[in-house]
Formats: C-alpha cells, sequence, structure tokens
C-alpha cells in the first residue's frame, strides 16, 4: 500500500496499478472526516475508462436530475414509462415504443409535425383540429332540413368531422357535418316535428381529424 501521499508542483506520470476497491479517498477542501472515494467494482475484463476534453460535472445515479440539457441525441432507448413535464416535438424521425406494455406520459404537450398513427390497424393521422363556434341557428321549418356554415381554420375537404353543442338543440337532428370546403364545416339539421325549431344562439364543438 502507497499509504497517505503529499504532492507538491509535482506531476504523476503513472502510478502503475491501484489495489483494493476504493483505492483513492479524498478529503476536499475542507479537512475533515467527510470523504470520497473511487470505488471500483471487481473487473472481469480489462476496462478503461475515458474523461472528455470537457469542462462539465460527472453525472453519477446519486445525481441524474443534474441533468438539464443532452443536446443532440442519435438514438435512445427507454426501457420502462416516459414522463415529460414539458413538450415533445417530433420531427422527421420516428419515435416508436416497442414493448407493447410500455407507456409514454406527458403532463406538458406532444407536438407531432408529421402523421401519427394509433393502435396495431390504424391508419395515419395528419391534423386533428378543435374549433369552439358560436352560432345562433335558423329556424328550421316543420320537417324540412337546414344547413349552417362554421369557419373551421386548417380544416380539409378529406377531413372527418365530429359536433357536439353546449345546449340542447331541442327536436333538431343534425343530419350530418363534413368539411364542404377548405376551413369551413357545413352542419345540416333536419326538423322531424310538425312545427317549426327555432334553438338559441350556443357554442358549437367541432373536431375535424385528417
Amino acid at each position: 500500500a502507497l499509504g497517505d501521499m503529499t504532492f507538491d508542483q509535482t506531476q504523476i506520470t503513472g502510478l502503475g496499478t491501484l489495489a483494493g476497491a476504493g483505492p483513492v479517498v479524498m478529503d476536499g477542501a475542507t479537512a475533515d472526516a467527510n470523504t470520497t472515494t473511487l470505488a471500483v467494482t471487481d473487473p472481469t475484463g480489462v476496462n478503461t475508462i475515458t474523461l472528455p476534453d470537457v469542462t462539465g460535472t460527472v453525472i453519477t445515479t446519486g445525481n441524474l436530475s443534474g441533468i438539464t440539457s443532452t443536446g443532440t441525441l442519435t438514438s435512445l432507448t427507454v426501457s420502462g414509462a416516459t414522463t415529460l413535464n414539458g413538450g415533445l416535438t417530433m420531427d422527421a424521425t420516428a419515435f416508436t415504443v416497442a414493448d407493447a406494455t410500455g407507456n409514454v406520459h406527458t403532463d406538458g404537450t406532444l407536438d407531432v409535425d408529421g402523421t401519427a398513427t394509433i393502435g396495431p390497424n390504424g391508419t395515419a393521422i395528419t391534423n386533428v383540429i378543435k374549433s369552439t363556434v358560436n352560432k345562433n341557428v335558423a329556424s328550421v321549418p316543420a320537417t324540412s332540413f337546414s344547413t349552417e356554415t362554421y369557419a373551421v381554420a386548417g380544416s380539409a375537404t378529406t377531413s372527418s368531422v365530429s359536433v357536439g353543442t353546449a345546449a340542447d338543440l331541442g327536436d333538431l337532428i343534425i343530419a350530418s357535418a363534413r368539411v364542404s370546403a377548405a376551413g369551413t364545416v357545413t352542419i345540416k339539421f333536419f326538423n322531424p316535428t310538425g312545427v317549426a325549431v327555432d334553438p338559441a344562439a350556443m357554442d358549437f364543438y367541432i373536431t375535424v381529424i385528417e
């Protein structure tokens, strides 16, 4: 054993092999009972650990929270659940959860610039647009149809449409809803009763999926 050594303005070019599970013990700036030991798991091969040519803090299992930025990763494999407290933005590269039982959870926003496919038999979804439009539907005569148009920015004619309402439409029935032109949703109402139905103005919750 080398025991305690003191070096002053000396360049060490090599110490040979340091024996023991924790051969290097450092006291830090304050000489007290608190120390940091560089411990080594008993090697089963000839291993090399390289310190990079950069300034920074060494990350261990005890200070993973100290990672605030990773730069650009060429690949990333996560074996368990992933929690994002911010936003996740994906461009042209793929994001895959290989394990069918795995979960991806975010408390923030998930932004997908490309398409999203849900389920093993799903088809690609390009856009999901949710819009709230206040409308006073005109009175619909007895046993008649009536149409109203709603501006929904970004909607395409190849999309499907679903509609919810903030209030009851009374006896009116929503017969169909479609994107009749780019940015415009047309809803057809049917009055099956024998008298005119004139609903009050209300919010219409329109969802467009492309």
